[in-house]
């Protein structure tokens, strides 16, 4: 049998040495769990191959029977992607990337595919003509008798499939295996809660549409209200544009740039902040950021963005509170809202664990694909999204 995982982005390769043959740190939640699913696929004599359409052009052999190709960086060449795919001849494809027209030379090669998302679809301006033709086709592979099932990370995002057409009867939200859990983290609250240095954190990608620029604006009203902070930044992109956005406000004494952080450093990070803050903008397609379940794990309240992603499914303990997108002033009060009252503060830290359990999904990645590589005819109705659309 040979499997092929298609994924837009990443090293493969080097995520393979670092967490398998080095055991070392993960850069992102889930990472080793995900790299070693298909590994073990490998293991099971199966002939699997990663290929990554984003990335350093590279092709290695793994170990026995796991083979990772990464394309052209720069651009999207279809035509040497078909040929990988025709060249490798799988049984099986699970396609991690919304691409429509893989989808179509999939469909046409007969070759059964399992859609695996974690983004979002909402609903498109009329305006913007090329995203609604891209949505269409998209929506159009989907509904295709060849695709049994098609999944989302989290309900919001698997309920966004809806927006495309696509029947709830076929839609699977998925979530990750849990490695950690609240029972393992301890929240030190201090008593001065509501005099000192608020301490915020970020973490993921440094660009407009995450949020994170709107966030270091934020920095610049927090000194109206009398408190001191410190705003800690883990992640890379635009930091050189983030560290001159800074400067300009005057907050650059504010900012800790922390670059690129291993995953345990994260959650310590997490724990040991005031606040983490998601600020995405509603243009990024966000599924459900495993920085809001993480920081609930730690015990650390949220502030988050009106993302339509996040309302209607995390805040319901009150363990996370949301401001208006792009509104610097609104993310400011939020913050200093939530460190101004040490009882409220508490209550929304205890209540943080039972939000973190609300989130967890029965359905899990590795599970989802296993069983579906092992009988693409599989029934996993059982978990499909109108039995727990809610």
């Amino acid at each position: 049998m040979k499997i092929l995982h298609i994924q837009y982005a990443g090293d493969f390769p080097e995520a393979y040495n670092r967490l398998i043959k080095n055991n070392g740190k993960e850069n992102y939640y889930g990472q080793r769990y995900s790299v070693n699913s298909v590994v073990q696929q490998a293991k099971s004599n199966i002939s699997v191959m990663v290929l990554t359409l984003k990335t350093e052009g590279y092709r290695v052999k793994l170990e026995n029977n796991l083979i990772a190709v990464g394309m052209n960086k720069n651009k999207t060449d279809y035509t040497a992607i078909e040929n990988e795919i025709s060249q490798f001849s799988p049984d099986s494809v699970i396609l991690r990337t919304p691409d429509h027209k893989i989808l179509r030379f999939l469909r046409k090669r007969q070759i059964n595919t399992l859609p695996v998302f974690a983004d979002s679809f909402e609903n498109i301006p009329i305006w913007k003509v090329k995203t609604q033709l891209r949505h269409f086709m998209l929506a159009r592979e989907l509904k295709s008798k060849s695709i049994k099932w098609v999944a989302n990370h989290q309900i919001n995002a698997a309920k966004s499939l809806k927006n495309l057409g696509i029947n709830p009867s076929k839609i699977l939200p998925y979530d990750w295996e849990h490695s950690d859990n609240p029972s393992n983290w301890k929240k030190n609250i201090p008593n001065n809660l509501t005099e000192k240095k608020i301490v915020i954190f970020y973490a993921g990608t440094i660009s407009h549409s995450k949020g994170v620029f709107d966030l270091v604006r934020a920095m610049s009203e927090l000194h109206k209200f009398g408190r001191d902070s410190i705003l800690r930044i883990a992640g890379k992109g635009d930091e050189e544009k983030l560290i001159n956005c800074a400067s300009n406000l005057g907050v650059s004494s504010q900012i800790e740039m922390l670059g690129l952080i291993n995953h345990e450093e994260v959650f310590s990070n997490m724990n040991e902040s005031d606040v983490v803050v998601v600020p995405s903008r509603h243009s990024y397609p966000e599924g459900l950021p495993m920085t809001i379940m993480e920081s609930l794990m730690v015990h650390t309240p949220v502030v988050a963005s009106d993302h339509p992603m996040f309302i209607g499914r995390v805040g319901l303990r009150g363990s996370v509170v949301f401001f208006r997108e792009r509104d610097s002033v609104d993310l400011s009060e939020k913050i200093v809202s939530i460190c101004s009252n040490l009882d409220t503060y508490k209550k929304m830290s205890k209540n943080a664990k039972l939000e973190w359990q609300d989130l967890n999904l029965k359905l899990k990645w590795a599970e989802m694909i296993n069983k579906w590589i092992s009988n693409p005819s599989v029934d996993l109705s059982q978990f499909v999204l109108s039995t727990c659309d809610h």
